[in-house]
């Protein structure tokens, strides 16, 4: 994982409105290939404390750019192979094999892929009324990246 200084490498990204609520906004471009993809916002989830409300995991080969802006969820990211670069408010990373970034609730973030290698991830989205209570429990209530350095690649 690589510190990423400057900014401007999301900033100046286009994309095209994907998503919209009344509070929170999501970007896409690019493309990138779902091996695996798990939706669920069935009424009865949306009520409990915590609850997955998607999962992926996901082959990157071209460009691939998201903008989220004040998302109403925790997303994981989870770097299998390849590198990303991820934003979450004023910081940056470049994530490779290894690397998980947690992005939380109400931040502007990105994601984005250039087309010069391939990257394989695992994105995880977790929702409910006590995702705040845990994060602050567990001592994770900011935008934390980590290295896992004995995770299989």
């Amino acid at each position: 994982m690589q510190t990423v200084e400057d900014l401007s490498i999301f900033i100046r990204q286009k994309a095209k409105l994907l998503h919209s609520t009344s509070r929170a906004m999501i970007y896409n471009a690019g493309s990138k290939t779902a091996s695996t993809e798990y939706k669920n916002d069935h009424p009865f989830l949306l009520k409990q404390p915590l609850y997955c409300r998607y999962a992926s995991k996901s082959v990157l080969h071209d460009y691939f750019f998201q903008r989220r802006v004040n998302q109403d969820f925790l997303s994981l990211e989870y770097i299998q192979e390849g590198q990303i670069y991820i934003r979450s408010e004023s910081k940056a990373y470049l994530l490779e094999a290894g690397d998980l970034c947690l992005i939380h609730p109400g931040h502007k973030s990105g994601l984005l892929h250039l087309p010069d290698n391939r990257c394989r991830k695992y994105g995880v989205i977790i929702g409910g009324n006590g995702l705040e209570e845990t994060l602050r429990l567990l001592h994770l209530t900011h935008t934390s990246c980590f290295s896992l350095p004995d995770s299989q690649h």
